[in-house]
């Protein structure tokens, strides 16, 4: 493993290394992809981690060479831990972001196209705030989450996914999952008194999954589905006021890279705050993956995803 002490983001990940640390041994847990882990860096009592080596400096950028197992990834993580704010790169691209100190290790989405051939790089770039900072991060398949897809699939004929709500619901009798599959998001809760209107299903708009400027490189989400074709709608509810004129606020939306919505602004739409609104379109899923990818100058969001299965 290397590691850089630097006070600048990385640029590539090939630059010279200031000094070496043993890398940790692949491990198995949680899933059946080895855990290719940087080790850890950091101080003696990291939260939930382990440590290989001191850190003091206000900054650090650690990697990790590893080369794909033989078979095909189906479902990717990074497992990172950090007392402070950090960025997870793969091959000298920041494919996740951890914005605040996590509660031990956590999953975070990465992207199949971030991956190459044999031999690629993971890496962390951490600040350490405190002056005592704990990071590392691995790689790993969760693949319970693939066996939760196919039984919804198998079970209810579709995936629904409340976004930014960090618990499953039933609403109208209609089981909604707690939001996953993003590749990072924000969560925008609104009063549970609030009335949303044009929807007899208000709990599902009160949460959404929202993408600021500083989350622009992972404003996806990327849902593992059987090949085949499925009917995607997409939820929508603004949960603050603005003055569409005065505060535009347009993104555009793409499924498996064809654009649906363009320039779309939820309340130059609506009318108006708290107002629901629903957009369906028919895609075809051909590589195990259902791609759904936000453009925005200034912020995106979602309420919720369904995915139904056409048979």
């Amino acid at each position: 493993m290397d590691v850089a002490v630097t006070g600048q983001p990385p640029v590539a990940l090939g630059r010279q290394i200031d000094r070496l640390l043993i890398p940790q041994p692949p491990q198995r847990g949680m899933g059946i992809l080895e855990i290719f882990r940087i080790g850890g860096i950091g101080t003696e009592t990291p939260n939930a981690g382990v440590v290989r080596s001191s850190w003091t400096t206000q900054v650090v950028f650690a990697r990790t060479p590893f080369t794909l197992p033989g078979r095909r990834l189906l479902y990717p993580h990074a497992r990172a831990n950090a007392d402070d704010a950090g960025d997870v790169y793969l091959n000298g691209t920041m494919v996740s972001r951890i914005s605040a100190r996590t509660d031990g290790y956590v999953d975070l989405p990465v992207r199949l196209g971030a991956f190459e051939p044999g031999l690629n790089y993971l890496g962390i770039y951490a600040i350490n705030y405190r002056e005592s900072g704990f990071a590392d991060v691995g790689l790993h398949e969760p693949l319970g989450e693939l066996i939760w897809v196919l039984k919804e699939l198998d079970e209810k004929g579709a995936l629904r996914i409340n976004c930014g709500s960090e618990e499953d619901l039933t609403v109208a009798g209609v089981d909604w999952s707690r939001d996953r599959f993003y590749g990072y998001a924000l969560s925008s809760t609104a009063d549970p008194r609030t009335e949303i209107e044009s929807t007899e299903i208000e709990d599902v708009y009160r949460t959404q999954g929202a993408f600021t400027t500083a989350e622009i490189y992972s404003a996806w989400y990327q849902i593992p589905l059987p090949d085949g074709r499925y009917l995607v709608t997409l939820h929508f509810a603004e949960l603050a006021e603005r003055d569409a004129e005065e505060k535009p606020r347009p993104f555009t939306v793409q499924l498996e890279k064809q654009e649906v919505l363009k320039d779309h602004d939820v309340i130059a739409t609506t009318g108006g705050a708290f107002q629901a609104e629903q957009h369906v379109f028919e895609v075809r899923v051909n590589d195990g993956w259902l791609d759904v990818d936000f453009n925005y100058k200034q912020a995106a969001f979602v309420n919720a995803i369904e995915v139904e299965r056409v048979e």
